[in-house]
């Protein structure tokens, strides 16, 4: 790949990830330290350690730097353990909460993603789940938004908890590319709120839900 290729490329990915500005891209641990990533094929094989700075748990990535197959993978007690084998398109990518929680960001074109949590306490991995937006350290639940609403997931169990509806009927698609939003869990509610300014729609306002 040519470097104004990349640098395209990279731009793109900017605006996909302009509200994650705390994802981990790793580490390339190729043998050649001295390795140049604009002159890395986006299909070359490459392998990337992700490290969670507070716990020093680690997650392994090998196969395509920037588009195509790779397998996620941990040293448990010296033994490689694959957690997850998959197709990328922007680069292998995680979010760290905390010190056991890694979510694997699985990007598929911009503003369309989703994601797996993999729990490094119990090395459970989830289901893969669309549109995640937060994830809630003390509960364990993650929280993702949908057409029309966001669904409750209890991470501990791996289930769908609870669907909590708009009074609007925004798609996940436009509220991911035209909205902002802030979003808590507190004292059994979710406090959600939301801002969306466009020509079509103009909304601010703050949701509360009863888990």
């Amino acid at each position: 790949m040519n470097r104004t290729i990349f640098i395209l490329l990279f731009l793109i990915a900017f605006d996909i990830f302009s509200q994650d500005s705390d994802i981990d891209r790793g580490k390339i641990i190729n043998s050649n330290e001295n390795i140049n990533v604009y002159d890395i094929e986006w299909d070359e094989i490459v392998e990337i350690e992700f490290k969670n700075q507070v716990s020093n748990n680690v997650i392994y990535y090998i196969g395509a730097y920037y588009r195509g197959k790779g397998s996620f993978w941990i040293n448990l007690n010296g033994t490689r353990i694959e957690i997850l084998n998959t197709h990328i398109r922007y680069g292998p990518m995680i979010k760290w909460y905390g010190e056991s929680i890694a979510e694997i960001f699985i990007p598929t074109g911009s503003p369309f993603r989703y994601s797996y949590f993999y729990n490094f306490k119990n090395n459970i991995l989830s289901p893969s789940v669309d549109f995640p937006i937060y994830y809630d350290i003390e509960n364990d639940y993650i929280i993702a938004i949908r057409d029309g609403g966001l669904d409750l997931f209890d991470f501990r169990n791996i289930f769908l908890l609870k669907n909590f509806d708009f009074d609007e009927d925004i798609s996940a698609l436009y509220f991911l590319t035209f909205g902002n939003y802030e979003i808590k869990i507190e004292n059994g509610n979710i406090y959600f709120r939301i801002d969306i300014n466009t020509r079509d729609i103009n909304i601010n306002k703050e949701y509360i839900f009863k888990i």
